[in-house]
C-alpha cells in the first residue's frame, strides 16, 4: 500500500500542526464530554463541544482523512440537534458518544504513527444516526459520507468556477472558518510552506525559459504546482487551486511530450504565477477577495492545447510592476552562462555551485515568532548593561587595597560573567541572522522582466548569497537594492546593438555580490554598461541649478559622481515606469544612512559602474567610541570612526570663517560638537581637544571633542516619540555607572553641516573626498 500523500515532505509541517491542534482539542473534548454527562442542560458546553468536533471534521476533511471526517460529521450531527433543542438528552447517549470519541482518537493515532488503516465504522455510524433519529441510510457508510477532496478532480469550466468563488457570502464563510483560532497554525503552516515553494518555483521557471528540454526540471515544477493545487484545495482556496490545476495541465503535457515548448508560453506561465502569489498574499493578509482569473485560465488552456494564447482582456488584472512581482523572496538561481544566440530579449542568472546542494540539504529547524526573538534580544541587551556595570564596579573597587582576596574572587566572577554574556549575545544575534539570499533571490525575476521591457539581454550574476545579516536589516535593504538594480538595467546596460558597436558582448552583465568584512557586510552592485560621465553629471546639475559654474569647475570626478545622490537629480532622457522622475538615488542614500551604513559609487565611462554598500551586521548592539564634551559623554559608532587626531593651536586653520585641519595632504573640515549640540558650559580649547575623524561615503569630517573615554560595546536604546527627532542624535545607551548618554548620528551631523554650508566656497574647498 503506497504512503498517503499527506506524509510527503511538502505536507510535513501542515500535518504536524494538525496533529498538535487536534490532540489539544481531544484533551479538552474528553473533559467536556464528562462534564456534559453531569450538566446536559449547559447549552454553552454543548456549543463548545460542537465547535470542537466541527473543527476536527473540517481539518481532517482538508487532509483527506475520510474516516475521521465522516465520524466527526455524524458526531457533530447529534450535537447540532442537541444544541438546537430538536433532540432530548438521554444518559445512554454518552456511551455512544464516548465510543465514537475513542475511535476518533484511534484514527488520530494512525496519523501520528504514519500508519493509516481503515477501521470498521458501520456499527458506530448506525448508532450515531439512530441517536439523531435519522432514517437508516441505504448502502454502505461510505455512501453517506460528505464528499471529500479527491486528489485529481476534473474541475468545472473556468468561467463557472471563477464566478462561483466570486460570491461574497461564500468568501465570508470561508474566511470565518479559515482564519478561526482553531485553524490558525494550519493556515500559517500552509502559508509558510507555499511561500517556500513559490521561492523555488520562481527560480525554476526562469531556468525553464533557458533549458526547456530539461525533463527533470519540468517534473520538479509540476510537483511543486501539484502540491499547491492540493494544499489550497484542502483549505477550500478555490481560485488558487483552480489556477494551479490549469498551470499543472500545461506542465503535465510538457513533461509527457504531448506539447512542444514555445518561448511565448513563459509570459502566460509567469502571469498565472503572479496571480497565484497575489492569492497567497490574500491568505497572509487575511483579506480574501476574488480576482478576475478567467483570462489567465483561458490563456493557460490555449497554450495547453498548443494554440496561441488569446490577448489579455481589459478586465484582467494588470500585470504587477517589476517591484510588485519581486515582493516574495525567491531562491537564488543555479549557475548558468548567457545564451547570446537568442534573438529575443532575455535575462539569465548565475551563482555559486553550492546553491543546489544547499537547497537539497535537509536541516533541523524550528520556527520561532520574531516577537520572542526580539524579547530575548532585549534581555540580552539588559544583561550586557549589567555586565558593564559589574566591570565598572570592579574597576572602582580595584583602587582600594583592602579585601584583596574578595576582589580577586569578584574579578574571577566578573570575567566568567563577561565570557558568558559575550557568548550568549553572539548566540542570540545568530538566531536573528538571515541569509541575504532571501533578498538577492528575488532579483533574477526582476532583471528578466526589465530585460524584456527594455528589449535588452542581461545576465545577472549573484555571489555571496549565503552571507548572513540581521533580520531587521534584511527587511530594510530590499528597496534600496531594487532601485540600484533597476538603474543598472535602465541606465547602465546598453541595448545589444550599441554594445556590439562598442565591441562588447551583446549580453550585458549585472553583478550582485555580498561579503562579510569584520562586523560589516559589503554589498556590491556592478554592471559592465556605459558607465557614468562626470562631465555630463556636472552639466545636468548646472542645468537644474544644483551647483554653480565655479563649483563645477572645482569638482573632482569623484565629487561629480556624488551628484547622483542629490534630491531631484536624474539624467534619464525619458520618463518611464522605472526611471526619469528625479527620485530614487537620494532615497537610496537616505535609507542606507539610516541603517548606519554608507554607499559609494565608482564608474569608468564606457566600462561600467559599481555601487558599494557597507552596513553593520546588526543594529541592536554596537561597538562605540566614548568621548567627553564639556561635562557630557557621547558615544560615536565605531564603524564611522576612521582615526583620532590630537589638536594643537597651530594645526587648526581658518579658511573664510571655517575651521579645518590638514591631514596627510587632505583638508578636513571641523565641527564643534559642543557648539552644534549646545552642550551647557562647554568652552573650546583647541590645544586640549581631539578631532575624531569620521566618514560617510567619501566625505570626511572632524568632530571636535574634549577627551577620549575609551571603546565600549553599547546597547542602542530608542529615545521615544518625544526626543526621537533631536537632530544629530541617533539614540541613547546606559553606561556601567548608570549614566544615560546620547549616541551621535554621524550621518545626520555630516548632512547638517553640508546643508548649512552648501554654497560656501570655503566649505566646498575643505570637504575633500578621500
Amino acid at each position: 500500500m503506497s504512503e498517503h500523500p499527506i506524509f510527503s515532505e511538502e505536507m510535513r509541517e501542515i500535518v504536524e500542526s494538525f496533529i498538535v491542534e487536534t490532540r489539544e482539542i481531544f484533551e479538552d473534548l474528553e473533559h467536556d464530554l464528562l462534564q456534559l454527562e453531569k450538566t446536559p442542560d449547559d447549552r454553552q458546553l454543548v456549543d463548545k463541544i460542537f465547535r470542537a468536533v466541527h473543527t476536527v471534521k473540517g481539518t481532517s476533511g482538508f487532509l483527506s482523512l475520510e474516516q475521521l471526517s465522516l465520524l466527526a460529521h455524524h458526531f457533530e450531527d447529534v450535537l447540532n440537534r442537541l444544541r438546537k433543542g430538536t433532540l432530548a438528552f438521554e444518559p445512554a447517549m454518552m456511551d455512544v458518544l464516548f465510543e465514537a470519541f475513542d475511535l476518533m482518537k484511534q484514527l488520530l493515532h494512525q496519523v501520528e504513527t504514519r500508519n493509516l488503516q481503515p477501521i470498521p465504522l458501520d456499527d458506530i455510524l448506525r448508532k450515531l444516526k439512530a441517536l439523531a433519529n435519522e432514517e437508516a441510510a441505504a448502502g454502505s457508510a461510505e455512501e453517506t459520507a460528505a464528499p471529500a477532496p479527491q486528489e485529481s478532480p476534473a474541475p468545472a469550466p473556468a468561467q463557472s468556477s471563477a464566478s462561483d468563488v466570486q460570491e461574497a457570502v461564500a468568501l465570508e464563510a470561508l474566511a470565518e472558518t479559515l482564519f478561526s483560532e482553531e485553524m490558525r497554525e494550519i493556515v500559517e503552516s500552509f502559508f509558510v510552506e507555499t511561500r517556500e515553494i513559490f521561492e523555488d518555483l520562481e527560480h525554476d521557471l526562469l531556468q525553464l525559459e533557458k533549458t526547456p528540454d530539461d525533463r527533470q526540471l519540468v517534473d520538479k515544477i509540476f510537483r511543486a504546482v501539484h502540491t499547491v493545487k492540493g494544499t489550497s484545495g484542502f483549505l477550500s482556496l478555490e481560485q488558487l487551486s483552480l489556477l494551479a490545476h490549469h498551470f499543472e495541465d500545461v506542465l503535465n503535457r510538457l513533461r509527457k511530450g504531448t506539447l512542444a515548448f514555445e518561448p511565448a508560453m513563459m509570459d502566460v506561465l509567469f502571469e498565472a504565477f503572479d496571480l497565484m502569489k497575489q492569492l497567497l498574499h490574500q491568505v497572509e493578509t487575511r483579506n480574501l477577495q476574488p480576482l478576475p482569473i478567467g483570462t489567465a485560465i483561458e490563456r493557460l488552456q490555449a497554450i495547453a492545447e498548443g494554440k496561441p494564447a488569446p490577448a489579455r482582456s481589459e478586465s484582467a488584472p494588470a500585470a504587477p510592476t517589476p517591484e510588485a512581482r519581486t515582493i516574495p523572496p525567491a531562491t537564488a538561481p543555479a549557475s548558468e552562462t548567457a545564451d547570446t544566440s537568442r534573438s529575443t530579449p532575455a535575462a539569465s542568472t548565475s551563482s555559486g555551485n553550492g546553491q543546489a546542494a544547499r537547497r537539497d540539504q535537509s536541516t533541523e529547524t524550528i520556527r520561532v515568532e520574531v516577537r520572542r526573538l526580539d524579547n530575548l534580544m532585549d534581555l540580552v541587551g539588559e544583561l550586557v548593561l549589567g555586565r558593564n556595570r559589574l566591570l565598572q564596579l570592579l574597576s572602582e573597587l580595584s583602587t582600594d587595597g583592602d579585601n584583596a582576596e574578595l576582589l580577586r574572587e569578584l574579578a574571577d566572577t566578573t570575567t566568567q560573567i563577561d565570557f558568558i554574556t559575550t557568548e550568549l549575545q553572539s548566540a542570540v544575534m545568530h538566531t536573528r541572522m538571515v541569509q541575504i539570499g532571501r533578498v538577492f533571490n528575488k532579483f533574477p525575476r526582476l532583471v528578466r522582466d526589465l530585460a524584456r521591457e527594455f528589449d535588452k539581454q542581461i545576465e545577472l550574476i549573484i555571489e555571496g548569497e549565503e552571507t548572513e545579516l540581521d533580520k531587521s536589516l534584511i527587511e530594510e535593504i530590499s528597496d534600496p537594492l531594487v532601485h540600484l538594480i533597476r538603474n543598472a538595467a535602465d541606465h547602465g546596460i546598453e541595448d545589444s546593438e550599441t554594445r556590439r558597436a562598442r565591441g562588447k558582448s551583446p549580453t550585458g552583465r549585472i553583478r550582485l555580490a555580498a561579503a562579510q568584512e569584520g562586523n560589516h557586510i559589503v554589498i556590491e552592485i556592478e554592471d559592465d554598461g556605459g558607465g557614468i560621465d562626470p562631465e555630463k553629471l556636472k552639466a545636468k546639475a548646472l542645468e537644474k541649478g544644483l551647483i554653480t559654474e565655479k563649483e563645477a569647475a572645482e569638482m573632482s570626478d569623484r565629487e561629480a559622481l556624488e551628484l547622483i545622490f542629490r534630491a531631484g537629480f536624474s539624467t534619464a532622457q525619458r520618463v518611464s515606469k522605472v526611471s526619469g522622475r528625479g527620485m530614487g538615488m537620494d532615497v537610496v542614500k537616505t535609507n542606507i544612512t539610516k541603517l548606519n551604513g554608507t554607499i559609494s559609487v565608482h564608474s569608468v565611462p564606457g566600462q561600467g559602474t559599481r555601487f558599494t554598500l557597507k552596513l553593520p551586521l546588526t543594529l541592536a548592539i554596537i561597538q562605540s567610541l566614548l568621548v567627553r564634551v564639556g561635562e557630557e559623554a557621547f558615544a560615536i559608532p565605531l564603524h564611522s570612526v576612521i582615526e583620532v587626531v590630537g589638536l594643537e593651536s597651530d594645526t587648526v586653520y581658518t579658511i573664510k570663517g571655517r575651521e579645518v585641519i590638514r591631514l596627510r595632504d587632505t583638508v578636513i573640515p571641523l565641527l564643534r560638537v559642543g557648539e552644534m549640540l549646545q552642550v551647557p558650559g562647554w568652552t573650546y580649547h583647541p590645544e586640549r581637544s581631539y578631532a575624531v575623524i569620521v566618514g560617510i561615503a567619501h566625505h570626511r569630517l572632524g568632530l571636535i571633542v574634549d577627551d577620549l573615554i575609551g571603546q565600549k560595546e553599547i546597547v542602542i536604546k530608542p529615545l521615544g516619540n518625544y526626543l526621537k527627532k533631536v537632530p544629530g542624535v541617533a539614540g541613547s545607551t546606559i553606561l556601567g555607572d548608570g549614566r544615560v548618554i546620547m549616541i551621535l548620528d554621524v550621518g545626520e551631523l555630516v548632512r547638517m553641516e553640508t546643508q548649512r554650508l552648501r554654497g560656501s566656497e570655503a566649505f566646498q574647498a575643505a570637504l575633500v573626498t578621500a
